[in-house]
């Protein structure tokens, strides 16, 4: 024992011996033993890690100015380029590459300050008695998460060290945090290019005779050429895709505003409450045969005999009468007829600028004869006997009008929707003029004055082109269906048509009707747009990647460099009032202030860490000034906070 406890003061003197001859021999040199004025400034006012928190910041504040010159952007082309030799080399520098090393420059210098202030508050937290083991626990958290860790662990999180620790520990998650500033979606940009859609706001387009260019009548003979296609598609092209074709070379366009242009307009309407109904008889020319319950045919009503009819008309003077049955075994029925011949619309009311109008009659027949039988639904009023259970009226227009449109294009694919039509309410038509001659045709300018978004807006028909879109529609639509109804079979009928058009409109509902009117009208409408060689300018539009910065990824790296500015702050305030020592993280100072030849002699040998870390846990010491200089020393005391 005696032995093993000389050791210590022979080594202790053997250091005291060295540090006299260092010092005298040092003391030989003054360069080396006086420490330059500029050296004193840079530890006395911390001065080095200032610096390293003002460069974090500086770099975290780069990060911040070029994120908002390129946030909402396209992706910049950074790069260096030159020429050597006559050959061309360049380096690009994309933004994420650039971030990275600004990250690296802030995360580094950040740590700099706070690995210094927990090596400081470590010498601090000796200037009171506590247990050996935590120096080494302060010089771990200095160096890395785990450390920290542990030191939040011992200290309990109730001591100025920890918030040190915990900014080491947050700083893992920077390069994550950095990973997720910025996206790259792909958004529309604005381009120099122009689209264009056609539009029209005047219309003069019709067959006139010429001589040398001058014309020498005093009326149309029908629209354009291109029209009669038109009309066709939109009447039998029931399932057909009518638009406009835009000017877009991207492939996405859009027209930020709506626009309007002259076009036809077409609708429908049920006019059957305004059918007037009017009976009386009539003498009928063949007997009515009715089937026997055996065999034969047996005449119930001779020829001759007075029979009731009734008659169902438009005030335009469509009509339809049951009067022209044949009352024998196979009656003749007309199913729908159709005429073009008026055009007094009585479901629209006053709509001026009318080209066409469809009006439609479909009657419901009453068999006389079911399977032989008289039919009990047939009752011997006057209302149903002539074989006409009800009639449907319906009455389409077509007019022209200035239609307001909103159009876009997406990916090659373009997409137009009437928002708004506006036409004349005052009735007029091309007959009102002149019914037979119409001589008055060329001075017929028709006007369409349109108020939109407080400017107002004038769309012109000239004379010629609206009589002349008219006159295919004179004859277009009449015609009728007949049919026979065989007494035999009930609903059995067989039908003959008066023309193709006919036998399609025959098979259309009400909305089918609609649409084909509809159809007919955007056809027309398309090609007064494309005849008029006007357009409406729209703004190109390119998908491109761009920069999304999402700034709230940015909070984690201002709070610590925040924190790390306070908890610096915070430790050389307490150093200074404590008057401690500025040794920091310096290594060299565990060899100028060792562990004092007391504490030493408490030191028992060891195999492995943790038996040292055993030793320190149960050895609590103070960091005071001895006559040999600073020394850990063991001792009692109470632990101080710091």
């Amino acid at each position: 024992m005696d032995s093993k406890s000389s050791l210590p003061s022979s080594d202790d003197n053997n250091h005291e011996a060295f540090t006299k001859i260092s010092i005298h021999e040092v003391s030989q040199d003054p360069t080396t033993t006086i420490p330059s004025r500029t050296s004193t400034y840079v530890d006395r006012w911390w001065l080095w890690e200032v610096s390293a928190w003002v460069v974090s910041f500086a770099a975290l504040a780069s990060m911040i100015g070029i994120l908002g010159a390129v946030n909402n952007k396209p992706i910049p082309q950074w790069g260096i380029r030159k020429n050597i030799r006559g050959a061309e080399y360049s380096v690009s520098i994309s933004i994420n590459a650039l971030l990275s090393i600004f990250a690296t420059i802030m995360k580094t210098a950040l740590i700099i300050p706070v690995a210094a202030s927990l090596s400081q508050l470590k010498w601090n937290w000796f200037l009171s008695e506590n247990r050996l083991l935590d120096y080494q626990k302060f010089e771990a958290a200095s160096r890395g998460p785990l450390g920290s860790v542990i030191l939040i662990w011992t200290l309990r999180g109730r001591r100025l060290a920890c918030l040190g620790a915990f900014i080491i520990i947050a700083a893992l998650a920077l390069d994550f945090g950095f990973q997720q500033l910025v996206s790259y979606p792909v958004q529309p940009t604005n381009t120099s290019q122009t689209a264009q859609i056609p539009i029209s706001t005047y219309y003069d387009k019709a067959l006139v005779p010429t001589v040398n260019g001058t014309i020498v009548a005093s009326r149309a003979t029908g629209p354009e050429q291109s029209v009669l296609g038109d009309i066709y598609t939109g009447t039998f092209n029931y399932n057909g895709t009518f638009l406009s074709t835009p000017t877009c070379e991207t492939g996405n366009c859009t027209w930020s505003e709506l626009y309007n242009s002259l076009g036809m307009c077409g609708q429908c309407a049920d006019v059957s409450t305004s059918l007037q109904k009017t009976c009386g008889s009539y003498m009928g020319t063949v007997g009515v045969s009715q089937m026997d319950d055996t065999a034969g045919f047996l005449t119930t009503v001779p020829a001759n005999t007075t029979l009731p009819y009734c008659t169902y008309s438009l005030p335009n003077g469509l009509s339809i009468s049951s009067q022209s049955m044949s009352y024998d075994y196979y009656g003749s029925y007309t199913y729908l007829n159709v005429s073009s011949s008026s055009l007094n619309v009585s479901a629209f009311g006053n709509i001026g600028n009318t080209v066409s109008v469809l009006s439609m009659l479909r009657p419901e027949w009453v068999p006389k004869f079911v399977n032989g039988t008289e039919n009990p639904k047939l009752s011997v009023s006057q209302d149903t006997y002539g074989w006409i259970k009800s009639v449907e009226a319906t009455q389409c227009s077509m007019y022209f009008c200035v239609k307001e449109f909103n159009g876009t294009v997406s990916q090659g694919k373009f997409t137009e929707m009437v928002v708004g039509t506006v036409q004349n309410d005052t009735a007029s038509s091309i007959y009102a003029i002149d019914q037979n001659n119409l001589f008055d045709v060329p001075s017929l300018n028709l006007t369409i004055n349109v108020q939109n978004r407080s400017q107002s807006s004038n769309f012109n028909i000239s004379g010629y082109a609206y009589q002349g879109m008219s006159i295919p529609f004179d004859t277009w639509w009449d015609g009728n269906t007949t049919g026979n109804i065989n007494a035999m079979v009930a609903n059995s009928n067989i039908k003959e048509y008066s023309s193709y058009l006919i036998q399609l409109l025959d098979g259309l509902d009400s909305n089918s009707l609609n649409r084909t009117i509809e159809n007919i009208a955007v056809s027309i409408t398309n090609n007064i747009r494309t005849a008029s060689n006007e357009f409406v300018a729209g703004q190109t539009v390119l998908w491109t990647p761009v920069v999304v910065v999402v700034w709230r990824w940015l909070a984690l790296p201002v709070s610590l460099l925040v924190l790390a500015l306070v908890f610096l702050l915070c430790t050389i305030v307490i150093s200074s009032k404590e008057d401690a020592k500025l040794w920091k993280g310096n290594s060299l100072t565990s060899f100028y202030h060792p562990l004092s030849s007391e504490g030493r002699h408490q030191l028992v040998p060891v195999e492995n860490p943790r038996q040292m870390e055993e030793v320190a846990q149960n050895l609590r010491v103070r960091w005071m000034q001895t006559e040999k200089g600073w020394r850990l020393v063991p001792g009692s005391q109470p632990e101080r906070v710091v």
